[in-house]
């Protein structure tokens, strides 16, 4: 037996370097896409912190993640020391997972090689793998939070200003907390706990209230008229327990529930659900807090995010997985051990996320997650990237994925918006420009007439309906196949009036 021959801090200390080793070949072959390029950008180029932290309503998430990317990125350090830093997360999660968590080795392994905390939240970069590690410092820490109150209030702290699902987690947590500690501390540490709860709460509400100006598609999306809360809800909560993506190049933020009749997937919903909760049947404080967290969690999903996204649904796995933690950790380990159901279900829940994980894993390393640095070094190599030239974007919050890659200096002139920009803000002037796309298109040919550049590309994130061409645009190069299918770009340039087609055609890439 391997346990014979190796200690258990062996073996721990060998699933850590295997997941880092495995974690940085990914990220490797990771091309990051516009949202991961937009926080990189802000964080670049904005003027100030408080400008900064007032962009906060227009994406819809507390600014900690920025405010962490910022110094990186204001040193002038590469784009992809943003992967290095979410590695430095992956890898910090894992060691508390292998070296505190009450599970078996097995178990262990499973959670740090699943998909969410491998692949959602460790190879795309974004705010959720502060939020993963953040909650599983919480879930370690919390046996002693007690004894050392201010410190498990500064990790609330933070995990409220980590994203906006962090902002749920943590005014559900912190306010069992605090009724516990009511009367279990003094008076002065009580106080001092709650005054750092409630201002890390305020401070994340105030950083993502809506501006008047904000874009529509950034307020509460609602819902389809061809979907129900519930059946919402049931997906979300299905994807969470089960994640099956389909078993190809899009495999992202898909899934084969979808495949099957929706009175039979729900229905499997339903027993799921029902079965984590039944996890806690014989711990009423963590089914209640557990119950807390799952309708918070799940009511923003529906009220919050129209789209069917797998970085917000996973949130409900995280929150099993912290309050099955905590049940563990803090119950006699002899009514843990008799519970075999709840341990079977966790298990399969497990085996589910090893599945998924080996899905992208696959996908990962065979194709392109973005074909946004490609893109930007056939803009490079061909020479567009100069004073004389123009490039234009349509689609301005997807051409976001190219700019990281660029020099620092430049700008797109964003359709949308009619300015030179490289991060979106999500106004209405950029909402409203986005949905017209004559509208866009008249702007660039006001450009064109009042500048005179030598020459002007768009790059659009879809090929541009004939009737709305004149005769002196050109197709240079299309970028396609990247594993999210709806990042494309489309490269044209815009000729002057004598000017033949094919001049610079290169072909399509």
């Amino acid at each position: 037996m391997i346990q014979s021959r190796f200690s258990p801090a062996t073996i721990k200390l060998v699933i850590w370097l295997l997941c880092g080793a495995l974690s940085a070949l990914v990220a490797a072959h990771h091309e990051p896409w516009r949202d991961e390029a937009q926080a990189w950008l802000i964080a670049r180029d904005t003027a100030s912190l408080p400008a900064l932290l007032q962009l906060g309503g227009y994406e819809a998430s507390p600014m900690l993640w920025h405010l962490v990317l910022r110094p990186l990125a204001q040193a002038g350090l590469p784009y992809w020391s943003m992967q290095v830093l979410n590695l430095v997360f992956v890898l910090s999660t894992a060691a508390i997972v292998l070296y505190c968590a009450p599970f078996s080795l097995a178990q262990k392994a499973a959670i740090i090689f699943g998909y969410y905390f491998f692949y959602e939240y460790g190879i795309i970069a974004r705010s959720y793998g502060l939020s993963n590690l953040l909650l599983t410092a919480l879930a370690a820490r919390y046996r002693r939070r007690i004894q050392h109150p201010l410190l498990f209030a500064a990790l609330l702290f933070g995990l409220a200003n980590s994203s906006s699902m962090g902002l749920i987690l943590a005014l559900t947590i912190g306010g069992f907390f605090l009724a516990e500690l009511r009367g279990q501390s003094g008076r002065a540490m009580f106080l001092g706990t709650s005054l750092i709860i409630v201002l890390a709460l305020a401070l994340a509400v105030y950083q993502i209230i809506p501006p008047q100006d904000v874009s529509a598609g950034r307020k509460l999306a609602g819902l389809s008229a061809n979907w129900l809360p519930a059946s919402w809800a049931a997906l979300a909560i299905g994807n969470a327990f089960a994640i099956l993506p389909e078993g190809n190049i899009h495999f992202w933020n898909t899934s084969l529930w979808l495949r099957i009749p929706s009175p039979f997937w729900q229905l499997c919903s339903i027993i799921l659900l029902i079965s984590s909760i039944f996890c806690f049947r014989r711990h009423p404080r963590y089914l209640r807090l557990y119950l807390f967290i799952n309708f918070a969690l799940s009511a923003a999903i529906v009220a919050l995010f129209l789209q069917f996204n797998s970085r917000h649904t996973g949130f409900l796995f995280l929150a099993f997985v912290f309050v099955f933690w905590i049940t563990q950790d803090c119950t006699h380990p002899a009514r843990v051990r008799t519970d075999r159901f709840a341990v079977s279900f966790f298990s399969l829940v497990l085996l589910f996320q090893l599945y998924a994980s080996a899905v992208a894993l696959y996908c990962e390393l065979r194709q392109p997650f973005s074909p946004g640095q490609i893109a930007a070094r056939f803009l490079s190599d061909h020479g567009y990237i100069r004073a004389d030239t123009i490039i234009a974007s349509f689609g301005s919050h997807i051409a976001a994925s190219i700019l990281p890659f660029l020099p620092e200096s430049c700008r797109f002139y964003q359709t949308e918006s009619g300015e030179f920009g490289s991060y979106v803000v999500w106004n209405t002037a950029f909402y409203t420009g986005g949905a017209l796309r004559h509208l866009a298109l008249r702007r660039l040919a006001r450009l064109s007439s009042t500048t005179k550049p030598e020459t002007i590309l768009l790059l659009s994130y879809a090929p541009i309906d004939g009737h709305l061409l004149d005769k002196n645009f050109d197709l240079l190069a299309s970028f396609e196949g990247g594993i999210e299918r709806t990042e494309e770009f489309y490269i044209y340039r815009i000729l002057n009036p004598h000017e033949p087609h094919g001049y610079v055609r290169t072909g399509h890439q």
